[in-house]
């Protein structure tokens, strides 16, 4: 979750805020709306001008004033060669895609830096390039050139696993030609392309692209053993300890990942895949020369979890009292990890044999953030009847369950998802609807126009 990119902003009134809103996140119905009722709209100001690909207006306005082409937008704090490449509208056709290159030329000809970028306070330590907007969002291939003619660095640690993660094959083809380093890792988040697309297993759409972005990166000579994050972790460890499908794990191996291969805490790819119960992955990894090792009683107890196996599960907790209480962090965090899915029967395993429901996971968030991002209203009544606090905020954004499901049904989208029912379900539980993340944003300003009437309705409903 981001405040900007991927996240809401304040409300917004004026049809020009809309409409850059609108441009930059693919909402392009709504932005077709705007133009059609606001005709003057594109060439209102610089931004606009660039994100609607009205090259006249832009040339007129720098001719005019020269300052404006690196003007500060006081909307989103975003230089105008930004708005060029983040925006969406180039797919609406009628010459808008032509529009837009001609907009950045104009402007990187006056001056403008092609590796312009902006930082979301979100994640502060990442600059995230005009060349992301085109290669890694937008995907717009001859814009992402012409920003490479102009010197914008193929390295720049987003563009790359951004354009791999949705697949744009052209974008990818441009950043090779341009020589980057499909190996090399995030000075900020200290992982490889390839370690980050192992992430989507809970997102279907991102699944398949981000499988297809794995093979390419494969085929173009990506390490697969470079080790990555705290852990040093590779990427077939990362995909044995999440789960992810045999073929992605064969497809790791046929491309030189070593199954021997230790984390910096002795654990290896097999004893990882065996802790969630993955007996396809340890069965092809063995194949492959991996050892069998013997598992703890809490790996036998996580392996139990992953795979419903109830009576075997209670059998060990019998066996082993304050076992679930002494698990390390990485098996507490399993809860966090099985929220995310479609697994509502292994959640509540998960719950009957003790792990805590408020067991924070990503971004600080609960089991119940986790599952209302994702719209699984299943996974949030079984949360919620367990005792899920529907208030709690997140630690990286002081959000409640209720804003992470309205985000999510703008920005996750999770195709399998309910999040009508998620939002309803926590509404009947009583949570608060007004409770602002750290921005000062309230959840129904996050949310789609269903997610935000349903919320409305629910306030007038309680009195206001």
């Amino acid at each position: 979750m981001a405040q900007e990119m991927d996240g809401a902003v304040a409300e917004i009134v004026d049809p020009g805020e809309r409409l850059l809103d609108a441009a930059v996140n693919d909402r392009l119905a709504e932005a077709q709306a705007l133009l059609d009722e606001h005709r003057r709209l594109s060439g209102e100001n610089i931004w606009l001008a660039c994100a609607c690909g009205n090259s006249e207006a832009v040339a007129t306005l720098i001719k005019e004033n020269p300052a404006l082409g690196s003007r500060v937008c006081p909307y989103r704090g975003w230089e105008p060669l930004l708005y060029c490449c983040y925006s969406h509208l180039h797919k609406l056709g009628g010459g808008r895609a032509q529009g837009i290159r001609v907009a950045a030329h104009h402007l990187l000809d006056n001056g403008a830096d092609a590796n312009e970028s902006w930082v979301d306070p979100a994640w502060p330590d990442a600059r995230l390039t005009a060349l992301l907007g085109a290669t890694g969002y937008a995907n717009h291939p001859e814009l992402a050139e012409l920003l490479l003619k102009a010197g914008a660095d193929p390295n720049d640690g987003e563009s790359l696993p951004h354009a791999a993660e949705h697949m744009f094959t052209e974008c990818l083809e441009l950043l090779l030609k341009y020589g980057v380093d499909v190996s090399v890792k995030s000075p900020v988040w200290n992982t490889t392309t390839l370690y980050f697309l192992l992430r989507h297993l809970d997102n279907k759409a991102l699944y398949t692209s981000s499988r297809q972005g794995i093979a390419w990166l494969l085929e173009h000579g990506a390490e697969p053993n470079t080790p990555c994050g705290p852990e040093g972790e590779s990427a077939l460890m990362r995909a044995c300890g999440l789960g992810q499908d045999t073929a992605t794990v064969e497809l790791l191996l046929k491309h030189g990942a070593d199954p021997a291969q230790k984390r910096a805490d002795g654990m290896t790819a097999w004893r990882l895949a065996a802790r969630r119960g993955n007996r396809a992955a340890c069965e092809l990894l063995e194949a492959h020369g991996a050892k069998v090792e013997e598992l703890t009683p809490a790996e036998r107890l996580t392996a139990a979890c992953c795979g419903d196996d109830e009576a075997e599960a209670q059998r060990i907790v019998r066996s082993e009292p304050g076992i679930v209480k002494n698990l390390g962090r990485e098996d507490r965090s399993l809860i966090c990890e099985v929220a995310a899915l479609d697994r509502t029967r292994t959640l509540r395993l998960l719950l009957t044999v003790g792990w805590d429901v408020h067991t924070r996971g990503l971004h600080g968030g609960t089991p119940l953030h986790i599952a209302c991002w994702h719209g699984w209203a299943m996974n949030a009544g079984v949360l919620l009847e367990h005792g899920a606090n529907h208030n709690l905020l997140c630690e990286d954004f002081g959000a409640t369950p209720l804003y992470w499901a309205a985000h999510g049904s703008r920005h996750c989208t999770n195709p399998a998802g309910n999040y009508i029912s998620t939002v309803t379900l926590l509404c009947q539980a009583g949570a608060d609807l007004s409770t602002a993340n750290r921005w000062g944003e309230t959840p129904e300003v996050a949310g789609t126009d269903e997610v935000r009437a349903l919320i409305e309705e629910q306030r007038e409903l309680r009195g206001g």
